[in-house]
């Protein structure tokens, strides 16, 4: 956390971190186009005389927050049915949301969340509904956390089988279908920005992995960060570009162009190194472990290192370990979110993602900025899982 806020914050709760990452100027924003689109939706549509959309009343950034704040105790005690948080059942029933708001008005607000106004928005733009907010969270994420010396470029799935242009299928995923987050992040698990891959969009940025790395750490170069990537990124291009900006150390396909085939093609045994480097002090390196490891970097040389693993030492590539020690984040950062997710099923593909930047990216970058400014050490579950209760009452009230 950058020192100017962190000395600020040294007794503060982790509400008034999530303040600082999610501002009241988005719980403003929300409720004005929430109030618009219900509007809209309401006098465009002959809606049926018994329907609850009669009953709407124009929401406010209060109610929007105690919107949320529900939605986020809903991914901390999860139930069945939404009905049951309201239920009066010994077993099933919650008495907290019935004191924040009724199960019609919940409803009714679950039906209008908004972000944009649809009628001004770019056809053009794929994400036009939704760019509003995500530029405000990159704008913030950026402005209170500094990154660490080591980042990575990966891509997260948020879940969704609805039909829209952009759904990605990835088999390696848990969810194989959803829309695809393109994330740079820094240890321990800090998302610094986002993108969402929206298909041939007006911006490019998702054409490429040599774009999607160059418009995701444009804000951090020549400050000496080293960019870690896997095989999908990582290209000579690609390191070209980065040369004199920052680092760049990534696994390779064995088929990019401009490789060493002298490296390639070198059959080696297990813990023989292969390497190169040209020039411009670019390097390709085969490692033998279980399979072959083909990694390129910008920074290392052949050097090998010594760790010790299960009481054995273990000789290893140093561009390996420093490989390994930044390409978590992105997988942390999804194993923090995913603890008490507040995602649920619907057809609004822009629901799903802004619950998922609100209530899931946000809460862990919080939790990660209270526990370094706080240099906390307890686990990792059962410390966002408290943080998260201490939340939702904070954002209720």
């Amino acid at each position: 956390m950058k020192p100017s806020y962190s000395n600020l914050l040294k007794e503060a709760g982790p509400d008034q971190y999530y303040d600082l990452l999610v501002p009241e100027e988005i719980f403003e924003m929300i409720a004005k186009q929430t109030n618009l689109f219900a509007s809209q939706n309401i006098t465009a549509r002959q809606t049926k005389p018994g329907s609850r959309s009669h009953s709407w009343k124009p929401t406010n950034k209060t109610e929007i927050k105690q919107f949320l704040g529900l939605v986020l105790f809903m991914g901390v005690v999860k139930l069945p049915k939404l009905a049951y948080y309201w239920s009066k059942d010994k077993i099933l029933g919650q008495t907290f949301p019935a004191t924040i708001m009724s199960r019609n008005r919940f409803e009714l607000l679950l039906q209008y969340p908004h972000f944009s106004d649809n009628l001004s928005a770019d056809r053009n733009d794929h994400i036009a509904i939704i760019r509003p907010l995500i530029d405000v969270l990159n704008a913030t994420f950026q402005k209170y956390y500094s990154s660490k010396e080591g980042v990575c470029v990966d891509e997260s799935q948020v879940p969704f089988r609805g039909q829209i242009i952009f759904r990605q299928y990835n088999k390696s995923k848990r969810h194989k279908y959803g829309m695809k987050l393109f994330k740079l992040c820094t240890v321990p698990g800090y998302t610094c920005k986002l993108n969402l891959c929206s298909g041939k969009n007006i911006v490019s940025i998702n054409t490429t992995p040599k774009n999607v790395v160059m418009a995701l750490c444009e804000n951090i170069f020549d400050k000496g960060h080293t960019l870690a990537t896997d095989n999908w990124y990582t290209s000579l291009e690609l390191a070209y570009r980065l040369l004199v900006k920052q680092n760049l150390i990534g696994t390779l396909r064995k088929n990019r162009r401009g490789l060493p085939k002298a490296v390639v093609d070198s059959k080696l045994q297990k813990g023989e190194t292969m390497a190169m480097e040209n020039e411009d002090e670019v390097t390709v390196l085969k490692w033998k472990d279980k399979r072959d490891m083909l990694m390129l970097s910008t920074k290392h040389s052949d050097k090998i290192a010594v760790v010790v693993k299960k009481g054995k030492q273990i000789r290893k590539p140093k561009v390996i370990l420093d490989y390994n020690k930044s390409k978590g984040s992105v997988e942390t950062s999804d194993q923090m979110g995913a603890y008490s997710s507040s995602l649920r099923k619907t057809v609004k593909w822009y629901k799903k993602l802004a619950m998922e930047l609100l209530l899931n990216m946000a809460v862990v970058n919080a939790w990660v900025m209270y526990n370094e400014n706080k240099q906390s050490k307890s686990s990792r579950g059962a410390s966002l899982l408290s943080k998260m209760f201490q939340l939702c009452p904070s954002l209720i009230c």
